[in-house]
């Protein structure tokens, strides 16, 4: 019996099969497709994605290929609101242009580098599911050979239109959101900055205009259509576009794909059903407005991975397997909603909504405090696992200012080169033990005991840093491997940790457990859902 089947080979699921690699498994991946689809489609990599990205050694490639948007500009009527990424608190700050086609040339080819080949034109024609192990039936497209295979675990990312959803009954639901939408590339020489994203709004709908890389003059338009609007070649209806809604006068010619849908706002309702599993356009559609659909999917994956894995391979209990859907559910609920309102907000025709949308985008322009929390839930570094059944705190708050379980921890420089992420990007938790600022000899004593015992008892699942305000080694802990100096005090205002406290963060950077005052025996509690040894 083989561990996992992966079924759908775009981004979501070659992220999935690297991530399920990095932590120790060797999954199977198919896809009914006998190649890439050629066409750009999703082209947004948001910051958060990026941080995900950086832990498999993947989104150094896509930097090397795609265009950096590092502003977001608005305009409707007079008003006009610029919102510069720099002061994102990631070492992404700005969004990543790329194709999606380029996207997934790059996780594929970073796949095929750790022993993962995409089987294409294989068709999952039936599955069968239970409380045990499904049983897949694989259909190859070129020779019509049947294979019945049973798995330990599926994992559905094959699209909106999923056959594994479809073989477990899954439902998504939902509602059509009444507004339909051309998409496509085009090249034309426009006034606009090439590390600039615009949106226009008018009383005739909206445009959004999108440098591409591969050119000066390559672009993406995303605009609202209705059955009103005149009937010619596409390449004229972006022209038509361009010059009503973004008054932009340009000789426009057609580059790849152009194509038109309707948003489908939907949630599927479980993410699991026995050992089946859901992720990306699988489990969630909504309005492509803010660039989040790939990039929900791309997480779900990050945050599958390392449970799957420590299920696999006998760290964790099948239970860890249900956090996913609790975790992943509500961010997709929460994002359809969200771009939702967006989107009916700003395809709303007439003059009035346009003097609504006027009067709101001026409003925004003169209060940087507004657009903050805005701008990090569109770059997705806000997206908060607080209610998750993993996220558990002992005792009080360190700080007002103090991470808790849940959150996301900022990737912010922490001394000279190295930075949060540095800390974080192996494929296990890392447990971090702040000394505090007064750190007396029998509290540095106590905190060299509970690293040194939990490197003994979780090899394989924890790496451990006693992170001490200093720039020498106290004498109690010279010898100390895991201990980590912060000399500047960076990372100990990261976490608000300003006294003795304990915090375990996730492989996927989220904060899974804060104890204060440390508390060995709390800890150990806490890693119970692990083995005390090494597997094998």
């Amino acid at each position: 019996m083989e561990d996992v089947l992966v079924v759908g080979a775009g981004p979501v699921g070659l992220f999935l099969a690297i991530e399920l690699v990095r932590h120790g498994l060797r999954p199977r991946i198919v896809d009914r497709r006998t190649q890439h689809p050629p066409l750009s489609r999703a082209i947004a990599i948001q910051p958060r994605t990026l941080e995900a990205l950086d832990g498999s050694g993947v989104s150094a490639r896509l930097l090397a290929r795609g265009l950096k948007v590092r502003r977001l500009r608005f305009r409707s009527g007079s008003a006009e609101l610029d919102v510069p990424l720099d002061d994102l608190p990631t070492s992404h700050p700005y969004v990543l242009v790329l194709p999606q086609s380029d996207t997934e040339r790059e996780l594929e080819e970073r796949a095929r580098e750790l022993g993962i080949l995409v089987e294409r034109g294989v068709e999952l024609v039936h599955l069968e599911r239970g409380e045990g192990p499904p049983r897949v039936l694989l259909h190859r497209l070129s020779d019509g050979a049947e294979e019945l295979r049973v798995y330990r675990w599926v994992v559905g990312c094959d699209g909106a239109t999923s056959a594994v959803r479809r073989w477990t009954d899954g439902d998504l639901r939902g509602r059509e959101a009444g507004v339909r939408f051309l998409i496509g590339d085009l090249r034309a020489t426009l006034p606009l900055g090439r590390d600039e994203s615009w949106l226009y709004t008018t009383g005739d709908g909206l445009c959004a205009v999108v440098p591409l890389p591969g050119g000066e003059d390559r672009w993406r338009l995303i605009a609202d259509t209705r059955d009103s609007d005149p009937i010619v070649p596409e390449a004229d209806l972006m022209r038509i576009v361009l010059e009503q809604r973004a008054g932009l006068r340009a000789h426009v010619e057609q580059d790849g794909w152009v194509g038109s849908f309707s948003v489908l706002e939907r949630v599927e309702e479980r993410y699991r059903r026995g050992r089946v599993l859901l992720a990306g356009d699988a489990a969630h559609t909504h309005s492509p407005i803010g660039g989040q659909g790939m990039n929900t999917g791309l997480q779900d994956a990050h945050n599958l991975a390392w449970k799957l894995a420590l299920v696999l391979r006998g760290l964790a209990d099948e239970a860890l397997i249900d956090s996913y859907e609790a975790e992943r559910r509500p961010v997709a609920r929460a994002v359809t909603q969200q771009t939702g309102q967006a989107t009916r907000f700003a395809v709303a025709r007439g003059a009035i909504p346009q003097l609504v949308r006027d009067r709101v985008v001026g409003f925004l322009a003169g209060f940087g405090l507004v657009q903050a929390p805005f701008l990090r839930r569109a770059a997705e570094i806000d997206v908060s696992y607080r209610s998750s059944p993993l996220s558990s705190e002992h005792g009080s708050s360190p700080s007002p200012s103090a991470l808790r379980a849940g959150d996301h921890v900022p990737d912010v420089p922490i001394y000279r080169t190295l930075r949060t992420s540095g800390l974080l990007r192996s494929a296990r938790h890392v447990l971090l033990l702040f000394a505090g600022a007064d750190r007396p000899p029998t509290t540095l004593a106590r905190l060299v005991e509970v690293a040194r015992q939990t490197a003994r008892t979780h090899p394989d699942t924890v790496d451990v840093w006693l992170v001490v305000h200093a720039g020498n080694a106290p004498e109690a802990c010279a010898d100390e491997p895991s201990l980590l100096l912060d000399p500047d005090g960076h990372l100990n205002a990261v976490f608000g940790a300003g006294v003795a406290t304990a915090f375990l963060v996730r492989p996927d950077g989220y904060v899974g457990w804060r104890c204060h005052p440390i508390d060995g025996e709390k800890l150990r509690e806490r890693l119970s859902w692990t083995s005390e040894r090494t597997p094998g």
